[in-house]
């Protein structure tokens, strides 16, 4: 004899969804979820609570050990309700960071963890590659560009690979826009993993690379790099620390389009400690 049980669960319940699960999975192991993937949305919107990082990990674990049947489908819908939730436009548009999500994939169990990094490292470099002219705007890529941060801040990437690619997108005009806004959120979430990981080559290269950066779409971003890797640039270049005001002030207005704002009270001993944005 079967019998089939069949529970709706309202949003405010879901906090509940997996105490459900896992008390019906220790009575049987054919446990069906319908509408999963709008349950792993839930989860993760939930993390802009930073403080909701341990509980949500859980529940999200409970619903990625499913049935071995149902392992890869379940898995499939996270992978896309997260995508759905980091790359959602709204949170650049409220200036948001996507960092507080990312925390949630080294806590993944790990077969989901590693399916993950292979599922998320191409989806994001695929949209940083885009061919998009110097003045594109920040706004279609800034979240993906500080997802490739965070990937590195968690090892996901290493520090050389990511550096080595940002060097290939330097390189090229159609790429540059991208390569600046992910080296600059790679400094600002990775600078210990750069001055204490990558291959001194590596960022020699890296610094080339960057003073043939000329534009003046990215001085304020060249400003920040250079100052956090205690790097300097020729007299005849563009954006060193000789062309920064002298008053006490360096705050600087503007977009996503055209740089990123720099505030003085986020310096400490010489260093450009925070990268601000406004959009």
């Amino acid at each position: 004899m079967k019998l089939f049980v069949e529970v709706e669960l309202s949003s405010d319940e879901i906090p509940l969804a997996t105490e459900l699960f896992r008390t019906l999975r220790a009575l049987t192991e054919h446990v069906k979820i319908r509408d999963v993937g709008k349950l792993f949305q839930s989860l993760i919107w939930r993390l802009e609570d930073g403080t909701q990082l341990d509980r949500v990990s859980n529940e999200v674990a409970t619903l990625l050990t499913d049935s071995p049947e149902m392992a890869m489908q379940t898995l499939e819908e996270f992978q896309g309700a997260f995508v759905a939730v980091v790359f959602n436009h709204d949170l650049v548009l409220r200036q948001k960071s996507v960092v507080p999500f990312m925390y949630l994939l080294p806590r993944l169990p790990d077969h989901a963890k590693s399916r993950m990094r292979d599922f998320l490292i191409p989806k994001v470099l695929k949209h940083l590659t885009v061919k998009r002219p110097v003045e594109a705007s920040r706004m279609e890529f800034f979240a993906h560009a500080e997802a490739f941060a965070a990937l590195v801040n968690l090892e996901f990437v290493s520090i050389n690979g990511a550096i080595t690619t940002i060097i290939t997108l330097l390189r090229k005009p159609e790429t540059r826009c991208a390569a600046v806004t992910m080296l600059g959120k790679t400094v600002e979430l990775c600078l210990q993993q750069l001055t204490e990981k990558c291959n001194s080559k590596t960022l020699q290269e890296l610094n080339t690379a960057l003073q043939s950066v000329t534009e003046d779409a990215f001085q304020y971003d060249i400003n920040y790099i250079e100052e956090s890797m205690s790097w300097s640039r020729p007299l005849h270049g563009m954006g060193g620390l000789h062309d920064l005001p002298s008053s006490g002030s360096l705050s600087t207005h503007g977009d996503l389009n055209k740089g990123l704002t720099m505030d003085s009270s986020s310096t400490s001993s010489g260093m450009l400690r925070k990268w601000q944005h406004q959009i």
